[in-house]
């Protein structure tokens, strides 16, 4: 008999084989009872040795090593070229082989010290180790090692030791989720969670882990101080096989870097500095970064638990091949009216707050600061660091689904005013302000297929200025539309993107898609679309990494896009603690409204109401004792079944806080009179014998429809049947509209209020 081993190094160039006899750099195998010539080629070598049995009975205890690297320190030396390098491997006696401590062990895929890991950085490149940090670059060439854990040590006992002797990893490629599903260990225990004999997961997120030499399960993490209540005694925590890719719903901070304070934050107000700092901060993270985890900042996580969107709006998660740790996770959520938890049960945890058109209407830009104070720190309080909002865009349609929504209402100037102190405020609590929808977004009805043409000349006059004003003060992302502008999708359009927004306006953040106005991924990300949301299995940008191996989009256009995200995450202070979120999950059914908040709330009300009509002075009412007659289901419903979205006093869409804290005026009427005679009828019937007649009438918009009329439902019929009931009785017309609205009915109208959506303290 004889025994034989074989190694194999490989580099590069991987199809680019020689054999041994071709090779004009042979290297000696030494062994005790002298030695034999074997052929190495240049850039791939192969070796094949027979000894026979006497012979390496005759020589084991003097064979030391075959073929040695040098290797300096844990991570080793790579260098010289491979025709150069030396390997020692020892040669077991049962004809097997392990690598020694820091040596390469890519072909024997075992360590002789028990106590290490034989951990690989890449393809080419493997060493024996006692850990391996994926974060870390080392010194030879600057790049991060994957820490994939292909074999333990040699002198390993029980399960281990059978384990090192079989094909381990059973899926030795992570992207193969089939083969992950059927041959991979879950990570809920029992005998299907034992990854002792499969070392890999089928579970995102995990990695096995050794707790002793007869259980290995798949774990998030391990804590080897961390005790079992089985055993009650801690983990070995060695890795084995790789680590699955995906969301491990255990996010923790790093340490802040050494010496952050000298970086300034858009929110110290230096805005043009702090860019300066974050592009550079950014730009030596990606140098550690590899394709992959550059585009996991691309790209929103929205796959089935655990790649969720752990119940934002988005979600991104740069550290999705856990090779950017430090990296806080992206969590985008809507308003900017309020959170938007999305969730009925969660009705009343946050605070439903007027619509931005009222913010609008007050003119001013203190309630504008403390508006989004308010809003902001409900979003920390929820987890969320990146604000969808708030809505910019100049209306020019006075039936658009979404003008309650514009904090500019019509006028550029207005807008400007108050879009700085909003981004301001926010900025303090570390949260990435989203301006949208960018550009020349006026109407719901066609927004997916319309085309808009409009004039350089108005963009900068009329549609830009905003946006601009946001930019200067610190927003750190864009969001694009959906319409087409000048024949091409705002989100793959060139002109709008580069031209008009970075050149223009020097904006230095991310542009992020509206969810699901992404159409192409080459086209968008070669013409400044930065991240795709909402993302998932099936959207555009999970191509990327094919397109640029394609050489259809460079590397380079990933690194700026991916670059932008950084940045603004470096700016905003997500590295630096200026976000106060320490864990992986928040805790979204908290409740975090307050009585300060329906505060401001209440005070934006009522510095944004509209006063059409005042004869006599009918307004305000008197405190006195009176009879008071609350006429139209408006003054006490606050739901109507017709609404595909949204209720009475808030508008539908993306914008909407559900709540089951509104007070009705019906309610607010009582409360505040308490010594008056207060009743409630449908109809103006109700309304005899009553000395003033408070109607209510709302109007109702919502996202994806345009309103198909400028009318008050009811108030026309309402006030016209009080009049003719009773001529001389006060008629007062409370009024709740999203936008614009005629008022024909104001003439037979004694006084009329007007509120845009004033949400739950109307």
């Amino acid at each position: 008999m004889s025994a034989r081993f074989q190694a194999l190094a490989a580099n590069e160039d991987a199809d680019h084989r020689v054999n041994d006899a071709e090779s004009a750099s042979p290297t000696r195998l030494r062994f005790a009872s002298g030695s034999q010539r074997v052929a190495a080629p240049d850039r791939r070598w192969k070796w094949t040795v027979r000894i026979s049995t006497a012979l390496l009975a005759a020589a084991a205890i003097a064979v030391a090593a075959a073929l040695a690297f040098r290797v300096n320190g844990a991570t080793g030396d790579q260098s010289g070229s491979d025709s150069t390098r030396n390997n020692v491997i020892t040669v077991l006696a049962e004809g097997g082989q392990c690598a020694a401590s820091g040596k390469d062990c890519s072909a024997s895929k075992t360590c002789c010290d028990s106590s290490q890991t034989c951990y690989q950085k890449n393809e080419f490149w493997s060493a024996c180790m006692s850990s391996c940090d994926p974060a870390t670059p080392d010194e030879f060439d600057g790049k991060t090692w994957s820490c994939n854990a292909l074999s333990g040590g040699g002198a390993s006992s029980g399960a281990a030791s059978d384990a090192a002797g079989s094909q381990l990893p059973l899926c030795s490629n992570v992207s193969d989720t089939a083969c992950l599903k059927a041959k991979c260990s879950i990570s809920d225990g029992g005998p299907k969670g034992d990854c002792m004999k499969t070392w890999c997961c089928s579970t995102p997120g995990t990695q096995c882990y050794e707790q002793n030499d007869y259980w290995a399960s798949c774990k998030p993490s391990c804590d080897p101080n961390g005790k079992t209540e089985f055993e009650g005694k801690g983990w070995r925590c060695t890795a084995r096989g790789p680590r699955t890719p995906g969301d491990n719903h255990a996010w923790k901070p790093c340490p802040k870097e050494e010496g952050a304070e000298q970086y300034p934050l858009l929110v110290d107000g230096d805005v043009h500095v702090a860019w300066e700092h974050a592009e550079q901060r950014a730009g030596e993270l990606l140098k550690t970064l590899e394709l992959d985890d550059k585009v996991a900042l691309l790209r929103g996580q929205n796959d089935p638990w655990p790649n969720d969107r752990h119940g934002y709006a988005g979600y991104i998660n740069p550290n999705y091949y856990f090779r950017n740790k430090c990296a806080m996770p992206l969590m985008l959520n809507d308003g900017p009216q309020g959170y938007n938890h999305y969730q009925q049960k969660l009705a009343g945890t946050t605070t439903q707050f007027p619509a931005l058109l009222s913010v609008a209407a007050s003119f001013d830009p203190e309630v504008s600061r403390a508006y989004a104070a308010a809003i902001s720190n409900e979003f920390a309080a929820k987890g969320a660091n990146v604000m969808l909002g708030p809505d910019v865009e100049v209306g020019r349609n006075p039936l658009s689904g979404r003008a309650f929504e514009t904090l500019s209402g019509e006028d550029p100037f207005l807008g400007s005013q108050l879009v700085m102190p909003f981004v301001k405020e926010t900025l303090k609590e570390g949260i990435i302000v989203t301006v949208k929808h960018w550009l020349d977004n006026n109407e719901e009805d066609y927004r997916m297929t319309m085309n808009v043409d409009v004039t350089e000349r108005a963009q900068h006059e009329i549609y830009m200025p905003v946006f601009k004003a946001a930019i200067e003060a610190g927003a750190g992302a864009v969001m694009c539309s959906y319409q087409k502008v000048g024949g091409t999708h705002a989100c793959e359009n060139p002109h709008i993107l580069k031209k008009l927004l970075r050149k223009d306006l020097g904006f230095r953040g991310f542009v992020m898609s509206d969810w699901g106005a992404t159409h192409d991924a080459e086209r968008s990300a070669k013409s400044g679309l930065d991240m795709e949301m909402p993302g998932g299995a099936t959207d555009h940008y999970h191509k990327l990494p094919d397109l640029v191996r394609q050489g259809k989009v460079s590397e380079k256009t990933i690194d700026e896009m991916a670059g932008h995200v950084l940045s603004s995450m470096y700016a905003s202070g997500h590295f630096d603690g200026q976000f106060k979120f320490s864990t992986g999950e928040a805790a979204l059914d908290t409740n975090v409204t307050s009585d300060a908040h329906r505060l401001v709330a209440h005070k934006t009300i009522v510095d944004s109401a509209i006063l059409l009509k005042n004869k006599g002075e009918t307004l305000p009412l008197s405190s006195g004792s009176m009879k008071l007659a609350m006429v139209g289901k408006y003054c006490k419903a606050t739901h109507d079944k017709s609404y595909g979205q949204g209720d009475v006093f808030s508008a539908g869409g993306s914008g909407y806080v559900m709540s089951n804290l509104q007070v009705t005026p019906l309610a607010g009427v009582q409360a505040r009179f308490p010594d008056s005679e207060v009743t409630f009828s449908l109809d103006a019937k109700g309304a005899k014998g009553a000395d003033i007649a408070v109607v209510c009438a709302s109007a109702h918009a919502e996202e994806g429809w345009d309103r198909p009329n400028l009318t008050l439902p009811e108030a026309g019929d309402l006030v016209t049947a009080l009049r003719q009931q009773s001529p001389e009785q006060k008629i007062v017309v409370l009024a709740i509209a999203p936008g614009a609205i005629t008022t024909e009915w104001l003439e037979n109208a004694d006084a009329a209020l007007l509120l845009f959506m004033p949400g739950e303290q109307v």
